[in-house]
């Protein structure tokens, strides 16, 4: 799963653009940090929130970067084009 580019923004955003993040998406700056996690800890988003999430970023993060089953979604994949 391609979680890398949700991560990396994650690392460049600051403070308030993770606040405005989870604000837009409804959820909790502490949520969008385990959405990080992987390993026996990781936690996946639904698909409902991953597509929060891709509104609220404007598009920089996807609904497949977070969730595998949007990632495998063959409609997905045709709109990634």
């Amino acid at each position: 799963m391609p979680i890398g580019n949700f991560k990396r923004w994650m690392q460049k955003a600051t403070p308030d653009d993770k606040k405005q993040l989870a604000k837009g998406a409804k959820t909790t700056v502490p949520l969008l940090y385990q959405l990080t996690y992987e390993g026996q800890n990781k936690r996946v988003a639904s698909s409902d929130l991953a597509a929060r999430v891709e509104k609220a970023s404007g598009g920089k993060i996807t609904r497949g970067d977070l969730n595998p089953t949007c990632e495998s979604c063959p409609y997905f994949k045709e709109c990634k084009k």
